[in-house]
């Protein structure tokens, strides 16, 4: 093999080799969980309302990190009905009065305005393994 081919065949591995620990390192440090954070609004504006989407099986996003007084509204897009209810290890103070009364069908939504500081964890009540957590933080 000669000189110039041998050094395109060496850069190239070398380029390859690059790539793959750049992919290895952003794969390991998101560990697979999405994260969504509502920060408090400047100038005393109201606070955003949130919205936790459940679509292909799977609340979207899995985690939401809010400011303790905002709404969080569960919508439905998925074929399948859930029933949002908190965990029975989750902080029955913090999260009081958290859960739909009833299923909700696709296109429908409930809404629970997180007012306490703390961390709700919840589960779709049809389907068990199906979870979520709020973790609501105070404003700075």
């Amino acid at each position: 093999m000669s000189k110039s081919k041998y050094l395109i065949v060496v850069l190239l591995a070398v380029v390859l080799l690059g790539v793959g620990c750049l992919k290895n390192a952003k794969d390991e440090s998101s560990n697979g969980v999405a994260e969504v954070i509502v920060t408090m609004p400047a100038g005393g504006a109201p606070l955003p309302e949130a919205v936790v989407e459940y679509r292909n099986q799977e609340f979207d996003p899995p985690t939401l990190k809010i400011i303790a007084g905002t709404k969080v509204t569960f919508v439905n897009k998925d074929k399948n009905a859930i029933l949002p209810k908190l965990e029975a290890d989750a902080s029955q103070e913090t999260c009081s009065g958290f859960g739909a009364i009833s299923a909700l069908k696709k296109g429908e939504n409930y809404s629970y305005t997180f007012s306490k500081v703390g961390e709700c964890r919840y589960f779709n009540q049809l389907k068990p393994s199906q979870k979520g957590t709020i973790d609501a933080r105070s404003a700075k």
